[in-house]
C-alpha cells in the first residue's frame, strides 16, 4: 500500500480517481460489484488500486487521441487577431493588444521569422517555463484539463453502457432478474433506472468537458502571456 500512497498526486488525480470513478459507474450499471460491495479485504484492495490505475491511463489514452486531435486548440482562436469576437469563450480571442505583443515578442526572438501558430506556442512555453512561478501555474492548469478530460471521456463512456444494459434488459427475457438488484440495498430506488444513470452520467460528463476546455484554454492563456510580458 504504501507504494500506491507514493503515487504522485498528479496521477491519484488523472488516473486513479478516474479509474475508481469509472469502475464505480460500471459497478452500478452492471452490478458487478466491484467496488460498491459490503466486504474488503487488503488484497481487493490493492488489486483495485492497481485496476483502476491501468483503467485511467486506458481511458486517458484514448481520450488524448479522440478530443486533442479533433479539438482545434486554444491558440489557434487567441491570437488570432483578424478573427471577431467570439460569444464561446473557448474560441474567443485575447485582446488585440496582447496578441500584437505576443506577435512581436516571437519575432524578435526568432530574428523577424513569422511562426505559425504552433509553432509559436512551443516557442512560448520554452520561454514561459523559465519563469518559475509561471511554470507552477501553466502545470497545475495542465493537471487539471488532463483531469476533466479523463473525466468527461470517462463519464461518457459509463453513459453508454447505461443505455446498452437498459436496452438489454428491456429486450432481455421476462423473468431475468437484473444483476443489479442486489445492489441497490441501501441506494435510493431510482438508481436501478438505467435511464436515470445514463442521464447523470452524461450530465457529469459534460459539466467535466466543459471544465475540460475551460482550463485548457487558461493553460494557453498563460503559456502565452507569461512569454508576451517576460523580461
Amino acid at each position: 500500500m504504501e507504494h500506491l500512497v507514493a503515487l504522485p498526486q498528479y496521477d491519484i488525480l488523472a488516473y486513479l480517481i478516474v479509474g475508481l470513478a469509472f469502475i464505480a459507474a460500471c459497478d452500478l450499471t452492471c452490478g458487478t460489484r466491484i467496488i460498491l460491495r459490503a466486504d474488503w479485504g487488503v488484497s481487493q484492495t490493492i488489486v483495485l488500486a492497481i485496476a483502476a490505475y491501468i483503467a485511467g491511463h486506458v481511458l486517458a489514452i484514448i481520450s488524448t487521441s479522440l478530443l486533442e486531435t479533433v479539438l482545434p486548440p486554444p491558440v489557434q482562436y487567441l491570437i488570432c487577431k483578424d478573427c471577431p469576437r467570439s460569444k464561446f469563450f473557448y474560441t474567443d480571442r485575447l485582446e488585440t493588444t496582447t496578441i500584437n505583443k505576443i506577435r512581436e515578442k516571437s519575432k524578435e526572438n526568432n530574428g523577424g521569422k513569422i511562426l505559425n501558430d504552433t509553432e509559436l506556442f512551443w516557442d512560448a512555453y520554452d520561454t514561459a517555463k523559465q519563469d518559475e512561478h509561471a511554470f507552477e501555474r501553466i502545470i497545475t492548469f495542465h493537471q487539471l484539463f488532463n483531469f476533466s478530460r479523463n473525466g468527461a471521456f470517462a463519464f461518457f463512456i459509463a453513459g453508454l453502457v447505461a443505455l446498452v444494459e437498459g436496452c438489454r434488459r428491456r429486450h432481455g427475457p421476462r423473468d431475468e432478474t437484473p444483476a443489479q438488484s442486489e445492489l441497490a440495498e441501501g441506494l435510493p430506488q431510482w438508481l436501478n433506472n438505467s435511464n436515470a444513470q445514463a442521464a447523470i452520467f452524461f450530465a457529469v460528463s459534460a459539466l467535466m468537458f466543459f471544465r475540460y476546455l475551460y482550463f485548457f484554454r487558461a493553460h494557453s492563456i498563460e503559456v502565452l502571456t507569461s512569454f508576451a510580458f517576460a523580461h
